[in-house]
């Protein structure tokens, strides 16, 4: 889950990490606590990803925009904020290649069968 740069700035509690807890209260739905993880991509990570045309990442290298990623996992020792901040880019990079093959790779009018 993603949050909108001016949502959600306050805390309720701030985690060994530098982490901190917050309850979100969906419209419609009950309120959840998680945990947010801000996080700048480091200057030299930046400038690698800046590297790789804009088709081949997902990454947007930005050294000075602030990311934040938003967890259910709320126990900094059981899910480091470093390993989630890995894990997530991770995933947004598998996400994009699955995307690559499924929308704009296919070569044959059928396109192959999911399982």
């Amino acid at each position: 889950m993603r949050l909108k740069a001016n949502q959600y700035t306050y805390t309720e509690q701030v985690l060994s990490d530098g982490s901190y807890l917050l309850t979100l209260h969906p419209a419609g739905l009950s309120s959840v606590q998680v945990r947010v993880i801000e996080y700048r991509i480091e200057p030299h990570t930046a400038a690698r990803l800046a590297e790789f045309p804009a088709s081949q990442t997902s990454n947007h290298a930005n050294p000075h925009q602030l990311h934040r990623l938003v967890a259910t996992l709320l126990d900094p020792q059981l899910a480091p904020a470093l390993e989630l901040i890995g894990s997530s880019h991770e995933r947004w990079e598998f996400e994009a290649c699955i995307d690559e093959h499924k929308n704009h790779l296919r070569l044959s009018g059928q396109p192959l069968r999911e399982s």
